[in-house]
């Protein structure tokens, strides 16, 4: 899945995301809207890490949320 549907469909996929860096609170994934790289900021000041791990991690929103999107549509057929 790219980016750009995640950033189009944010208020949805930013569940994901608060599920899975749950020290992300409401108003910092509000603020992100769905930009890989501010999301990627907010998880390496949240949890302390490297720029390339929390890249790495962000990447893996979307790789879950294509995921997502395929079991859904073969649920709806």
């Amino acid at each position: 899945m790219d980016w750009n549907r995640i950033e189009g469909d944010w208020t949805r996929f930013k569940h994901a995301a608060k599920r899975r860096w749950d020290r992300l609170g409401e108003q910092p994934l509000n603020a992100i809207g769905g930009r890989r790289d501010v999301l990627a900021a907010r998880i390496r000041d949240a949890y302390g890490i490297s720029d390339v791990e929390s890249e790495r991690r962000g990447r893996r929103l979307a790789g879950g949320a294509r995921l997502a999107a395929l079991v859904l549509e073969r649920s709806t057929k």
